[in-house]
């Protein structure tokens, strides 16, 4: 079965989406279906193989520090697509153009399906493109929603035609993957036809029958990595972490920050004096390691409102494989505590007990539920999509 895969991040793009695709490709690589795919020219060491290509001007991964407060009339200037995301700057680029040429130059080829991964918008006109010329049918995976997308700033007029631009330019799709089931629900009312939810899951294996995430300790290494921003504040639960010490004199707690972005930023001049609040500044693969090996507990932060529900980030597939208990802050309606607390994995910390309870209580994760989550099973449910189009 050959499939044409179109996605802008891939390796050595070493953004969390370039992740995504890369494993379902290295699993197809095992059954009997062959993917192409086209992604953008990141640069660093490529992946030698005939069916990777890497299409336009080679690109440099740029990290960019998030927006603290909640969006200015300026920032939505100067970042579009805070209010309006089906449209992106890649349209005008080599990537774009250099798709469409791969496509136009091998329209011999013969394809039994295409899959677009959204986003950038980009992503989703080419699969279009891609369609037209290969006759085939279009499944756009929806890593994260387009015009309904719930934290988006809604500007009246620019959001109705928002939604417009995305369901003209989503028409021509057969049926929609998403990677939560907020996502699918929200996808499945909007667009009116078929969508699954495929998590983006994780590799290693955990088999041991009795797996134990009890903390059982008076000092606790904490540890976040990945970006900050208005969505992402650490200020509620390092707030939590400061009164429980406050009155748990034999706990101490210190917290680790691997991110481009100053957790000082989002503290509002509130002064911390019984925890450890260290930021470490964007640290390499290597270079984290050390940290990761030295934290007994993983922290995750997502949107406190109910708008950030849909948000099941791909960062909680890589604190499962480092197999150590996860605090959660965030809305208590998100699609990441279903899954937490579904798993056994951690708990959503609202408050001093919360964070008592998770230190005292017993944890015993769920090997059967955990492991739905592997991606060689999520890559499963992708096998029986595609077989409705061998």
């Amino acid at each position: 079965m050959n499939i044409l895969i179109v996605t802008y991040s891939f390796p050595p793009s070493t953004a969390s989406s370039s992740v995504r695709w890369f494993k379902f490709f290295e699993l197809s690589q095992k059954r009997n279906i062959n993917f192409t795919v086209l992604c953008a020219n990141w640069s660093g060491e490529k992946i030698e193989n005939e069916n990777i290509k890497y299409i336009g001007n080679e690109l440099n991964f740029k990290l960019s520090k998030s927006i603290v407060n909640y969006p200015s009339f300026y920032d939505l200037i100067f970042h579009p697509t805070l209010s309006i995301r089906s449209f992106s700057k890649t349209i005008f680029s080599d990537w774009y153009r250099g798709c469409k040429n791969w496509i136009n130059q091998n329209s011999y080829l013969k394809y039994d399906l295409i899959i677009s991964s959204y986003g950038p918008i980009s992503s989703v006109l080419i699969g279009n493109y891609a369609k037209k010329t290969f006759k085939a049918p279009l499944i756009i995976d929806l890593r994260d929603l387009i015009s309904i997308q719930g934290q988006k700033v809604q500007i009246p007029i620019i959001h109705q035609l928002d939604m417009l631009l995305d369901k003209y330019f989503t028409r021509h799709a057969s049926e929609f993957i998403t990677v939560t089931p907020t996502c699918a629900k929200k996808a499945k009312n909007f667009y009116k036809k078929n969508v699954t939810e495929i998590y983006n899951g994780f590799s290693i294996d955990l088999n041991n029958e009795k797996f134990n995430l009890s903390v059982k300790s008076k000092i606790l290494n904490i540890l976040y990595f990945g970006t900050l921003g208005v969505s992402r504040s650490p200020y509620k639960i390092l707030r939590i972490f400061e009164s429980y010490c406050e009155f748990n004199r034999s706990v101490k707690i210190n917290v680790n920050f691997a991110s481009q972005d100053d957790p000082n930023d989002y503290i509002n001049n509130y002064q911390f004096d019984n925890i450890g609040i260290n930021w470490l500044g964007y640290l390499t693969k290597g270079n984290l390691e050390k940290f990761k090996k030295q934290a007994n507990i993983l922290l995750l932060l997502e949107d406190q409102n109910s708008k950030g529900d849909e948000n099941l980030t791909g960062k909680i597939y890589e604190y499962f494989e480092l197999k150590k208990p996860i605090i959660v802050s965030c809305s208590s309606s998100s699609d990441i505590v279903n899954l937490i607390e579904e798993v056994n994995f951690g708990k959503l910390i609202n408050s001093k007990k919360d964070l008592d309870d998770f230190l005292n209580e017993d944890r015993y994760i769920d090997i059967e539920t955990i492991n739905s989550c592997k991606t060689k099973n999520q890559f499963t449910k992708l096998e029986l999509i595609l077989k409705k189009y061998k």
